[in-house]
């Protein structure tokens, strides 16, 4: 298990101890699939660009939805990447993401093939990538059961406010 030391000789768990063995082969037929909520661009790109470099062909797949699109296509890193950028669909930040990830998954499921499996990563422009691309493969595709986990609603942040209770 990773583990964070901090003033002392105490230990912070990182992950959870279900995690992977990282010794396990890689499903060599599965794929990572990147989603893109951009604006304008893809910012770092020459990072994201290294990041895929010399991937092999097939493992992974990348979709962005831009607000604006027409910078999102002049913008030659995203092309040399092979992103494949949609068309936008309206949406407000911090009020309605949902429709535009839901462009997102629906053009990156039309080109599935059956057989391996496959993990579907939403990134927006904030994000840095900083492990290798392989081995997020090998983290990623040990299994074929979600990896987003929610705690059940008795375990969430909340507080009473005016006779409601609201959640964090």
């Amino acid at each position: 298990m990773a583990v964070l030391r901090h003033s002392g000789s105490s230990k912070l768990p990182l992950v959870s101890s279900v995690e992977l063995d990282f010794e396990q082969q890689v499903n060599t037929e599965g794929k990572l699939v990147f989603l893109f909520l951009l604006q304008d661009r893809l910012p770092h790109a020459e990072l994201w660009g290294r990041f895929f470099e010399g991937a092999p062909q097939g493992t992974f797949g990348a979709y962005a939805h831009c607000v604006d699109k027409a910078a999102c296509e002049r913008q030659a890193d995203l092309r040399q990447m092979g992103v494949d950028i949609g068309e936008t669909v309206a949406s407000k930040p911090c009020v309605d993401m949902v429709t535009p990830v839901h462009a997102l998954l629906a053009r990156a499921l039309r080109p599935m093939a059956a057989g391996g499996v496959q993990k579907f990563i939403l990134v927006d422009g904030a994000t840095l990538p900083l492990k290798p691309l392989m081995t997020m493969r090998r983290i990623l595709l040990r299994h074929n059961v979600s990896d987003i986990c929610i705690s059940p609603a008795e375990e969430w942040a909340s507080s009473e406010v005016r006779g409601s209770k609201l959640y964090v």
